[in-house]
This record gives C-alpha cells, structure tokens and sequence, in this order.
C-alpha cells in the first residue's frame, strides 16, 4: 500500500507539479533549462516567487524586466531573499514605496530605499520610521538642506543625527550643532564641516558663478565669452575664494561696461 501511495505522488509530480518546483538538487539542471525556455512575463515572475531552489529562482529573476512582474514579485516572493532581490531590481517609485514601508523584512526595506529618488517620501520615512537603520538610509539619500537640519537636530538616535549633519552644508544649522548637540562625535562632524573651506568656498563659488551666468544673459556675447575665460583662471586658482571673488568682480564690471556702452550709443544717436 505504502509502495503503491508513493507510486501515486511520483505519478502526480510528473504529470501536474511543474519541474521548476523541485527541491531535488539533481533536477536543477531540468528546472534551469524550463527557466531558459519560458518566454512570458508573468510566467517568469511566478517562478521567480515560489521555485524552492535558489538557482532556478534567481535565473527567473534574471530574465525578468517588466516592472509590473518584479512589483509582483517583490510584493509576493516566497522568501526575504527573493523579495529583496526582486526590489533591487525595481525602478518603479509606487512600488518601492510600498515595499520600503510594508515589507516585513529590513534588507528587503533597504534594498527599495536605495532605490527611491521622491524626496518626499524619503523625508517621511527618514522622520517618522521606527527603525534607526531605515531612517539613517533615508537620510543618506536626502538633498534639502531644511529637512536635513531638522532631522540633525532633533531624531532621537545620535547616529542618524550624524548621518544629517555629514550632508548638511548650511553654516547656520551646522554652527547650531556645534553649539546644541549633546553627543560629543556629532558636534565634532558638524565643526569639521565647519571647517572645511573646500565644502564651503564650493558652495560659494556656485553661487557666485549662478550670479555670474544670470548677469550674463542680461548682457552682450562679449560679456558671456569674458566670464568663461574668467571661469577656466578659477580652476587654475589654489585660492577658491579669491577666484569667487574674482567671478564676482568681474562680472560686475561687464556689466557696468555694457551699461556704458548702451548709454554712449544712445546719446549718439540724439
């Protein structure tokens, strides 16, 4: 009876139970070359969530492109490993939110996070989420300054605190660390981006040079060609804020030169 039991279940794996879903090491070879034969999407995505053999479902993941599969997967796969593969693979933001947010696993959370670009969401997360390590990664990816300098300033875990103040270029916030923090290694992050007068003469130089760019546009082709040249003596500078200055300067004087120029052609012309 026993024999004729196991007859039967044999019987039934061969005629219904797809060889992808083995679990037997020596059909991992079949079930590669049933992977390799499948064309469709949505096939591929099902093998991809429930094969048992991690060969076969990470071949499965490999074949697959369209974003709505890998949604599917990354929401349903049978295991964190899969599901954070999958997520890996995603671009679509609707998808890695719910993935960054639900998921049950964190390495499957992180994975979606490293992939999502809306800042907004990513500033949600980076202040509301309960896991220190899902916040610190948020941070990691955010760019405004004001959001940066509130999650410096007030998160209730020193190394996200830390993690804001390492991308904070706000003199004011960074100089309100210093004075207010109470961790001593966050104070000294935030004093040596103080005190860094590369970071800092970088971010005046962009401003100058965007001022520069903007009375350019207001002015003659001569003007524009002489702030180029003024931008290349920038670079070969070793003083950068002599050369923000420098920007600065110069381009005021083209300005008042083209402004001189407008008012001698139109008494001229009286």
């Amino acid at each position: 009876m026993r024999n004729f039991m196991g007859l039967i279940k044999k019987l039934y794996n061969i005629l219904f139970v797809p060889v992808w879903m083995t679990n037997d090491l020596d059909k991992k070879d079949k079930a590669l070359n049933a992977v390799k034969k499948e064309t469709k999407q949505e096939k591929i995505a099902k093998i991809a969530k429930k094969a048992p053999l991690y060969p076969v479902w990470q071949a499965a993941l490999n074949k697959l492109t369209d974003q709505n599969a890998l949604a599917d997967v990354a929401k349903n796969g049978k295991s964190d490993r899969i599901r954070k593969a999958a997520a890996g693979k995603l671009t679509d933001q609707s998808a890695l939110i719910s993935a960054a947010k639900n998921d049950r696993d964190l390495f499957v959370r992180k994975a979606a996070i490293e992939n999502l670009t809306d800042q907004k969401v990513l500033a949600s997360i980076a202040k509301k989420d309960e896991n220190l390590h899902i916040r610190k990664l948020a941070v990691e990816k955010l760019t405004e300054q004001s959001i940066l300098a509130d999650i410096a300033k007030n998160d209730k875990d020193s190394f996200v605190r830390k993690a804001a103040v390492e991308r904070l270029i706000n003199k004011e916030a960074l100089a309100d660390i210093v004075n207010n923090e109470v961790e001593l290694y966050v104070r000294n992050v935030a004093k040596e981006r103080l005190a860094d007068d590369t970071m800092l003469t970088d971010n005046i130089i962009n401003a100058e040079m965007k001022q520069a760019d903007e009375r350019v546009k207001a002015d003659t082709a001569n003007s524009e060609t002489n702030i180029i040249v003024s931008n290349e003596v920038i670079r070969k500078q070793p003083d950068q804020k002599a050369g923000a200055v420098s920007v600065k300067n110069n381009a005021e004087l083209h300005a008042r030169k083209a402004a001189k120029s407008k008012g001698s052609v139109k008494k001229n012309n009286t």
